[in-house]
C-alpha cells in the first residue's frame, strides 16, 4: 500500500514536531558559540570550502612517508597563520 500526500505531509509534521523539541547537544551549543565570535576558524565537522594547497598537502604526505608526524613537526599556529593569509588574499 502507497502513502498517499497527505499521509506523508502528516508524518513530517509529526516529525518535526518532534524534532523541534530536542534540546541542543554539547558540541551544538559550542558551534553556535563559536560561530558568534569573529575571527573563529572552525575546524570542526565538515569539509573546508577551499582546497588545500599543493605545497600543503606535499609536505604532509613527505612528512608521513618519513613518520613524522608528532605537533612539534607539525605546527598548527603556523600552518593556521598561513591559512588566514591565503584565505584573506
Amino acid at each position: 500500500m502507497t502513502k498517499s500526500i497527505s499521509d506523508t505531509a502528516i508524518q513530517n509534521q509529526k516529525l518535526a514536531s518532534l524534532v523541534s523539541q530536542l534540546k541542543p547537544s554539547g558540541i551544538r551549543k559550542f558551534f553556535n558559540l563559536s560561530a558568534s565570535m569573529g575571527g573563529v576558524i572552525s575546524l570542526g565537522i565538515g569539509e573546508p570550502d577551499f582546497v588545500t594547497p599543493w605545497r600543503i598537502s606535499e609536505a604532509a604526505v613527505y612528512a608521513i612517508e618519513r613518520g613524522r608526524t608528532d605537533r612539534r613537526v607539525l605546527r598548527l599556529q603556523h600552518i593556521l597563520r598561513w591559512f588566514e593569509r591565503y584565505l584573506k588574499t
